[in-house]
């Protein structure tokens, strides 16, 4: 019977050591994309005008501006995605 107590005490502090890592990283996730100064910064995470029809936004228009690639002394343009 001693043996059994001591098994489970040994199996709950391990459970308690998980769930306290965690429940730390949760915290700290919490923390660093709210609380630090990279995340105060951020303005709106929502575009709150879209864009008008048949128009690009800005993000959109970076993403497919034309790349040089260098192969074998040519370049080429082309487009691509970033």
């Amino acid at each position: 019977m001693k043996k059994y107590f001591r098994e489970l005490s040994v199996t709950a502090a391990l459970l308690l050591v998980l769930l306290a890592i965690l429940v730390s990283y949760a915290l700290w996730t919490v923390y660093a994309n709210t609380l630090t100064p990279a995340a105060l910064d951020q303005g709106p995470s929502m575009n709150t005008q879209p864009s008008p029809p048949g128009t690009l936004s800005p993000t959109a228009a970076r993403a497919l501006k034309p790349t040089a690639v260098r192969r074998s002394g040519k370049v080429r343009r082309r487009w691509t995605a970033r």
